[in-house]
């Protein structure tokens, strides 16, 4: 059973979306996502290092960052993507039931 989604909905997500996109094009989105980079590459040379002398729950901290900081990085790097994808579910919903 599938179960639709409102346009009104569609229509937030869409405004999110256009959101980050504006966000990827800042200069403070443009910094957020080189220190994002940035912190998957150290956390992953800190696993890369320390898997043999790291404790299980700085492991897991480690990975937890790696996860949030590349999660954050994709969100932002495909907003464009996402944007242009709602959009669409948008226009089929509006083409379903026009009101």
């Amino acid at each position: 059973m599938t179960q639709k989604i409102s346009k009104k909905e569609i229509k937030s997500d869409l405004k999110n979306a256009s959101a980050l996109e504006a966000v990827q094009h800042s200069e403070g989105g443009k910094l957020l996502i080189k220190s994002c980079l940035a912190d998957v590459i150290s956390s992953i040379d800190t696993l890369r290092t320390g898997y043999t002398t790291l404790t299980h729950i700085e492991m897991i901290g480690q990975c937890a960052k790696l996860k949030e900081r590349i999660d954050l990085y994709r969100v932002l790097k495909n907003a464009k993507k996402n944007k242009e994808i709602i959009a669409e579910v948008l226009r089929e919903a509006l083409e379903e039931d026009p009101d």
